[in-house]
């Protein structure tokens, strides 16, 4: 049986009440793109700057949603205000403020559905982490089993 390698590119924690969102960077993601920052807290103010105004919806409704089960949605996001929209794909579940994902670049889950398509659709996935990552992930680690095969479900789907 056939492995791939996903790098994720950063754990998001939304805490709907407050308004804010919690950003851990992996050093892949920091070192990608040359960003030097590892922690990220966007305030009320800095969602509606850097939460692509399609995307921004989403945060009240899968914090208000009765979602039993892991989910992924597209979010384009901004980690400075005047920055790029990313492109990125996340991989969630439900907290009780608001919601917890792992953030993959779109283009990473495109190239790795492409790859696994052509080459062994029933191959086991598995999220890069680097040393220093997985001390980042500890909050994450009973919920990443899930992430992980809603990963692999996301990858069938075509």
């Amino acid at each position: 049986m056939t492995s791939f390698s996903m790098p994720w590119a950063f754990v998001m924690n939304y805490d709907h009440h407050k308004q804010t969102m919690n950003i851990q960077c992996s050093q892949s993601f920091q070192q990608l793109l040359e960003f030097n920052n590892e922690h990220v807290t966007l305030n009320s103010d800095d969602l509606i700057k850097c939460v692509h105004m399609y995307d921004y919806r989403k945060l009240s409704y899968f914090s208000n949603a009765e979602l039993k089960s892991t989910f992924d949605t597209l979010i384009r996001i901004r980690l400075e205000p005047q920055g790029p929209y990313l492109r990125t794909i996340a991989v969630c579940n439900q907290t009780h403020a608001g919601f917890s994902c792992v953030h993959m670049m779109e283009v990473d889950v495109l190239k790795m559905r492409h790859t696994m398509h052509t080459s062994d659709p029933f191959a086991s996935i598995h999220l890069e982490m680097m040393d220093g990552d997985w001390i980042k992930t500890m909050q994450l680690q009973e919920q990443l089993p899930k992430f992980k095969v809603h990963l692999k479900d996301l990858m069938i789907r075509t």
